[in-house]
């Protein structure tokens, strides 16, 4: 028997679905829609996907709490080679992109230590992560934005380099070109390592987890660039580390 909670949330999954078929931007949920933990806003991404009828095949991983993490999916249809060409865009992050050899099950009785995660990797690359405002209010709580996949767009996937041991990603910052002209931004170090590190410790999705195959997008470097079409990106990073994406429509 369906409850009423339920009921609220398949609410606020149709409307989620709609906002991405139809390409709508709404305000925000309504109160008793909104996901009042991470397990209700994880329930939505599952619900969502499968009313679009949707695979995941990658991550976005973000900061919660103290050395915690939380995560969205991003979906197959969604992720593209650099050089792609991509509508219904309205944010841009540069972020590295680790891609797993192994899989990486919750282990909420025994943690990974940084080194098991290195043993998980076997690429890494630059690349863009697409943003895409499905509700317009600033105050979404990161509940609701973690319902909404962390308001993800897409990934674009820059020139792979082998991943051979830890410390050999760049430390330094991009650079950044929108149509070809330099873009200041707020600079942003990360460790990506550690972001993928502190997912695989927090768990909690209901896809499944972290699994061979899939690329993670790590956190951004450059926080989040304001995008639209027509507009070329390129970011590139020492190392030979290049990635570009054209806006469109």
């Amino acid at each position: 028997m369906t409850t009423g909670r339920e009921q609220q949330l398949d609410r606020a999954a149709h409307i989620l679905v709609q906002s991405r078929i139809m390409q709508t931007v709404s305000s925000r949920l309504a109160p008793d829609s909104r996901p009042a933990t991470i397990e209700e806003a994880y329930i939505l991404q599952k619900k969502v996907a499968c009313l679009l009828g949707v695979e995941k095949t990658g991550w976005k991983v973000s900061p919660y709490g103290d050395g915690k993490s939380v995560a969205a999916p991003i979906f197959a249809a969604d992720i593209f080679a650099s050089g792609a060409d991509v509508a219904h865009v309205t944010g841009i992050e540069t972020e590295i992109l680790l891609h797993l050899k192994a899989d990486l099950p919750y282990r909420p009785t025994h943690p990974y230590d940084r080194a098991e995660i290195c043993q998980a990797i076997d690429f890494y690359a630059l690349g863009f992560e697409l943003i895409q405002c499905r509700f317009s209010d600033d105050d979404q709580t990161i509940l609701e934005r973690l319902a909404d996949c962390l308001l993800n767009r897409g990934l674009v996937i820059g020139a792979q380099q082998a991943f051979v041991k830890d410390g050999q990603i760049p430390s330094m910052l991009p650079e950044l070109y929108r149509n070809d002209q330099p873009c200041s931004f707020r600079p942003n170090p990360i460790d990506p390592i550690a972001s993928l590190h502190a997912y695989a410790n927090s768990g909690g999705d209901q896809f499944g987890g972290l699994c061979a195959g899939q690329w993670v997008a790590t956190g951004s470097m450059t926080g989040m660039e304001k995008a639209c079409a027509p507009d070329r990106w390129r970011a590139t990073l020492d190392g030979g580390l290049e990635v570009t994406v054209t806006l469109v429509g």
